[in-house]
C-alpha cells in the first residue's frame, strides 16, 4: 500500500520534471529565436566581400550619427551640408546661414534650420509652370516662367 509521504514524493518528483520540461522548451523557444537572428546577421553580413569593407561599413554609419542629433558641431554641419567647413564659416560670418555660438567660439548648428536653408529658393518644374500659366490665361511656359521674374528695381515686368 502506497503512504501519503510515497504520494507526497511522486507529486514533488512530478512537478519537478514538469518544471524541468517547461524550462526545457522555454530553452527550445530561445534558441529558435537565436538561430533566426543569427541566419539574419549571417545574411547581413553577406554584403561585405572582407573585413576591412565592414569596417568601413561600420566607419561610415559612425560618422553620420549626427543626422539624428539637433544640434550639429561645424565639422557636421559642413559634412551635413556637403561643403568645406571654410565654406560654411564664411557663409556664417557672411550672415547667410543661421547659427549659435554660446560661448562665443564655437559655432553650433539646429539641423532643421540647416535643412530649412537647404531647401530655400525652389523652382517650379515644367509642369507646375504650365498650370500656372492656364490659370492666368498665358499661352505658354516661357510667358508664365517671366512674370514671376522680377526687374532690378524689384517691380514685376509688365
Amino acid at each position: 500500500m502506497i503512504m501519503d509521504d510515497d504520494i507526497i514524493a511522486i507529486i514533488n518528483r512530478y512537478e519537478s520534471v514538469a518544471k524541468d520540461m517547461h524550462l526545457t522548451l522555454e530553452a527550445i523557444e530561445q534558441a529558435k529565436k537565436d538561430s533566426q537572428r543569427i541566419k539574419e546577421i549571417h545574411q547581413f553580413l553577406e554584403r561585405f566581400a572582407s573585413m576591412d569593407e565592414f569596417v568601413a561599413f561600420i566607419e561610415d554609419v559612425q560618422s553620420r550619427y549626427f543626422y539624428l542629433k539637433d544640434a550639429l558641431t561645424t565639422q557636421e554641419a559642413a559634412q551635413y551640408l556637403g561643403m568645406e567647413v571654410s565654406t560654411l564659416y564664411k557663409k556664417t560670418m557672411q550672415n547667410e546661414l543661421p547659427f549659435y555660438s554660446p560661448h562665443g567660439k564655437r559655432l553650433y548648428f539646429k539641423r532643421t534650420e540647416l535643412e530649412k536653408w537647404m531647401l530655400q529658393n525652389r523652382h517650379a518644374t515644367n509642369e507646375e509652370m504650365q498650370a500656372e500659366a492656364s490659370i492666368s490665361g498665358k499661352t505658354n511656359l516661357y510667358e508664365a516662367k517671366r512674370s514671376k521674374r522680377k526687374t532690378k528695381k524689384g517691380q514685376a515686368p509688365q
